[in-house]
């Protein structure tokens, strides 16, 4: 069954996963992240490989253990200072973490960035090595709505029709960095136009990229505001 649940013994005990049954995403369970070893990290990878999300539940998170599992799949990036709005919040100790709310207190925001990157888009897609994943840690949530929302950019690209996938395997796609997904200018940026999106400064990827551990081909699409494809006319 797509939602039964399968239990990888590790020298730690025992993690469960449960797939949702939906497009993308599973649940991992039986794992503390304060005392990760190679064989839960394994058993989280393959899960993540498979089922593109995972939500890790039944363990305390902190600051420092979200940074020290985002080590175990590499080196984390530091957010782009024209990506963030000097909020009251900012965790000076861990740039590599940014504070996302829609809160603000005496009309200050007190989170770096605020509810405007709520749109769709792909995390620092507009830098020329993006990052192959991203961690959220949820503190506060309301009671309704709110919910983080994930695309499975695998099947976008296999429901493409035959001539699609044809015209767009070879194109690449310019992602502008100085306007947010909104349109808004980021930090810095304040004078520049969005009016043309052509000369909007910013890094080329393919629209097709080829998973370098699944070998799956997906959509790389960014975000939809100020996006180009290069060499093509910009209505087109």
């Amino acid at each position: 069954m797509a939602n039964s649940t399968v239990v990888r013994t590790c020298s730690a005990g025992s993690v469960s996963i449960t797939p949702t049954g939906a497009a993308v995403g599973a649940i991992v369970e039986g794992v503390d992240v304060n005392a990760l070893n190679a064989g839960v990290f394994f058993a989280i990878k393959d899960a993540l490989l498979q089922h593109l999300v995972v939500v890790i539940r039944g363990t305390r998170f902190d600051n420092d253990a979200q940074v020290r599992l985002a080590r175990y799949f590499g080196h984390p990036k530091k957010t782009p200072e024209y990506t963030r709005k000097g909020g009251r919040i900012a965790f000076h100790d861990h740039p590599e973490i940014s504070v996302i709310s829609n809160i603000a207190e005496n009309g200050e925001p007190i989170g770096e960035l605020g509810n405007s990157e709520l749109n769709w888009h792909t995390d620092l897609a507009f830098e020329d090595v993006p990052p192959a994943l991203s961690f959220l840690l949820a503190l506060e949530v309301p009671e309704t709505g709110g919910n983080t929302e994930f695309a499975n950019m695998y099947a976008a690209y296999e429901e493409l029709s035959a001539d699609l996938k044809n015209m767009v395997e070879g194109l690449q796609l310019k992602h502008q960095y100085t306007h947010s997904s909104l349109g808004l200018p980021r930090y810095g940026f304040e004078h520049l136009s969005a009016d043309d999106v052509a000369a909007l400064p910013g890094p080329i990827h393919p629209i097709v990229r080829t998973h370098p551990d699944t070998r799956r081909k997906a959509v790389y699409l960014g975000r939809r505001f100020g996006a180009y494809v290069a060499g093509l006319p910009v209505d087109e």
